[in-house]
């Protein structure tokens, strides 16, 4: 079952402190203010991301643009992986 919200009733970084405390393992989907982005998990832990007219590149770069959004909207597809999974890193260290 996907998870969907709005940023204002659920801030990013509850949504990837969920995603990380229950291990989830899929892509989610930002659509907010300053751009959409996009960031994969695998068991609770990021393996890939990138921001729409954006450089993909440094997942620690994805999340903190992530945590920068006010506004939009948010979708959590479990069981999508990256295309492309670099080295999981935990939520926590980026």
């Amino acid at each position: 079952m996907a998870l969907q919200g709005t940023i204002d009733a659920f801030p990013v970084v509850d949504v990837l402190q969920l995603l990380a405390g229950s291990r989830k393992t899929g892509r989610l989907i930002v659509e907010g203010d300053r751009s959409t982005a996009q960031l994969f998990v695998v068991d609770g832990r990021v393996t890939g991301g990138s921001i729409r007219d954006g450089a993909d590149g440094d997942t620690a770069d994805v999340v903190l643009e992530l945590l920068r959004y006010r506004a939009g909207s948010f979708l959590f597809e479990p069981g999508s992986t990256a295309p492309d999974a670099g080295s999981p890193e935990h939520l926590d260290d980026l």
